[in-house]
């Protein structure tokens, strides 16, 4: 698909087989002006992927520049979408695997992966009254890894039993965000010195018995981003996280605002 801007609903991705991607949308761009993309009530169910990037759901998303010279950012929104059951998995590592990009490797993000690439990590992300249930990663993020270097706004989301580190005996990586694992600081010098200054905010989500491997961190949330700015309020609630230091959030970010949460059940900042 080739659109410059595009809202697209009711469209399911279920019970692919392990593979690469399952769909690429490319949005028509012009140079150094945003593309956008609304999905509206998509649904990936028992989907399996070893894309590079993608996620367990395994769709790539990216524009695509075609006039003038440059590159284009991307607004891309999710709307009352759903994820269940999908897993990511890890066959792939740059440093070993011949990609210039020495610090890349998959199986982040069982649901779904945003980033990272030089083709689609300049991306604002908003997720609004979506479904996150038993999703898992090899890696990073057992329901969302967001590896963007700009704003990222999660609102009134429900993360229920989904797990990251599931198989990642490699060298490389953390194993955590049992839920939501967010990175603005990746290794990847082809995106050159564009600033990383993103804003996150996670604003009234739901978190129940979201795990990670007692080597990973953040059972439900993995922050990092040494000039990012997050927000974590309004009411988000967490409900029987593992249980370990660190289970229910951890932060690497020094400015983080943290207020208006409820915890039941067995949970650990």
């Amino acid at each position: 698909w080739h659109h410059q801007s595009l809202t697209q609903q009711n469209i399911s991705i279920i019970n692919s087989p392990l593979n690469g991607h399952t769909g690429a949308l490319y949005l028509i761009a012009t140079a150094n002006s945003p593309t956008k993309l609304t999905l509206n009530q998509w649904s990936f169910k028992n989907n399996q992927a070893n894309s590079k990037f993608g996620g367990g759901c395994g769709i790539w998303i990216a524009p695509n520049v075609t006039s003038g010279s440059g590159t284009s950012s991307l607004q891309l929104s999710f709307d009352r979408c759903e994820w269940v059951s999908n897993v990511a998995k890890r066959s792939f590592v740059g440093e070993t695997d011949g990609d210039q990009r020495k610090d890349l490797y998959n199986g982040l993000g069982g649901a779904f992966q945003q980033g990272f690439s030089q083709s689609n990590c300049d991306c604002e992300l908003t997720f609004d009254d979506c479904y996150f249930e038993n999703n898992t990663a090899d890696s990073e993020g057992g329901a969302l890894a967001i590896q963007i270097i700009r704003s990222c706004t999660i609102n009134n989301c429900r993360f229920i039993g989904n797990q990251c580190g599931t198989n990642n005996t490699g060298s490389i990586g953390s194993n955590s965000g049992g839920a939501i694992f967010i990175d603005p600081d990746f290794a990847n010098e082809l995106i050159g010195n564009q600033a990383r200054e993103p804003e996150t905010k996670i604003i009234g989500c739901y978190f129940e018995r979201n795990t990670a491997p007692t080597s990973g961190l953040g059972h439900s949330i993995s922050l990092t981003g040494l000039n990012a700015e997050v927000e974590i309020t309004d009411n988000n609630i967490f409900i029987n996280n593992d249980g370990v230091i660190g289970s229910a959030i951890y932060s690497l970010c020094p400015r983080l605002t943290f207020s208006d949460a409820e915890f039941k059940g067995d949970n650990k900042i």
